[in-house]
């Protein structure tokens, strides 16, 4: 299973913007990718920038250089640990430090994580202000996704299936054929709409 790691996610209202931080990246040498945002997350262009979070400053500055828009709002880094409590109390405590906010985001790394917000937001009776998704495809996400709440989704890796992209590529390189740098295993966003 690949290693869940903290990242950064930076959203933006037009591809343009998406795309440039790309190119600007991938020149600068600064670490990230470009990833799909799910359309019920936002209704901006659908794509993010995603690096590790030791970069946002260096990032953010250079974003600035380069004229590509963005607005502090878009940008907000949480850890929570993969601790269900800790989540519900920084959760808890964001909402309440943001009474007028609405449309808020709440992307997490972790399902267990994601059940200590998803306590916070209907303590705090907040259900119509935010949205949760997750990763992992754990227990925990699939049953909050059988209720009626502001859960929309969480990330499977399908780690069951992970031998059927690396045995091929381990067979290329075994007979000294040249292997892509990055192979990434097939995910997808398991949602109310294809639960099953």
């Amino acid at each position: 299973m690949r290693e869940k790691s903290p990242r950064l996610i930076v959203t933006f209202h037009t591809t343009a913007g998406a795309i440039a931080t790309e190119q600007l990246c991938r020149r600068l040498g600064l670490e990230g990718k470009l990833i799909s945002v799910p359309r019920c997350i936002t209704s901006d262009c659908g794509m993010a920038w995603s690096a590790p979070p030791e970069l946002r400053e260096h990032l953010e500055t250079r974003l600035q250089e380069a004229g590509i828009e963005f607005t502090d709002d878009q940008v907000t880094w949480i850890d929570f640990n993969n601790d269900e409590t800790k989540a519900q109390s920084t959760a808890a405590d964001f909402l309440t430090a943001h009474p007028d906010s609405r449309k808020i985001l709440f992307g997490v790394l972790t399902d267990p994580a994601s059940a200590g917000v998803l306590a916070a937001i209907e303590t705090a009776k907040r259900s119509d202000d935010c949205m949760i998704v997750s990763h992992g495809g754990e227990d925990v996400g699939i049953e909050m996704l059988k209720k009626d709440n502001c859960f929309q989704g969480t990330v499977c890796y399908d780690p069951a299936k992970y031998g059927e992209g690396l045995i091929p590529l381990a067979v290329r390189i075994i007979h000294g054929e040249q292997a892509e740098v990055y192979n990434y295993a097939q995910q997808y966003m398991l949602t109310r709409d294809n639960l099953g």
